[in-house]
């Protein structure tokens, strides 16, 4: 056996045992994620049919711009959020065979247009650190940009 072969043969133990290895490795934590021995939160949410949802709410983000303290523990935040243009997203989604995938690729891929919206809201100080409450201001934007997807779609149909 020359030595060519002999370093080909060690090459392909080397990745056969490699792809043997990957494979008892996803079977394992797959079967555990099923079993909930452990929580992998993007299979959780599959199992649950809340995909889309943990997905939307990667795509919000926040960014805060201009910060008044009123007192030494409260103030207010000028944040300027992002979010999907819903409503370009479901009049797109509405004309294709399966609107719920094109919905999860379109989130999941950030092929979409953004829109953006500057608000105030009000942030407290707490043990030194500076916590901005935008979680209540962020949900109504949400809540009222959907539906107005949802009023621009039926609208169109």
């Amino acid at each position: 056996m020359t030595l060519g072969q002999k370093v080909r043969k060690i090459i392909l133990r080397l990745l056969l045992w490699l792809i043997i290895s990957i494979t008892v490795a996803v079977g394992v934590i797959g079967g555990l994620s099923y079993l909930d021995v452990i929580d992998i939160p993007l299979v959780t949410a599959y199992r649950e049919g809340k995909l889309l949802e943990i997905i939307n709410e990667r795509n919000i983000v926040i960014e805060e711009s201009n910060i008044e303290m009123t007192s030494d523990t409260e103030g207010t935040a000028t944040i300027i959020v992002q979010i999907p243009n819903y409503e370009l997203l479901f009049k797109e989604a509405a004309s294709t065979a399966n609107p719920e995938q094109y919905l999860l690729k379109a989130l999941a891929l950030k092929q979409y247009e953004v829109q953006e919206f500057e608000t105030t809201t009000s942030i407290t100080v707490e043990n030194g650190s500076t916590i901005i409450h935008s979680d209540d201001v962020v949900h109504q934007l949400l809540e009222e940009a959907l539906v107005n997807a949802i009023n621009a779609l039926s609208e169109v149909e």
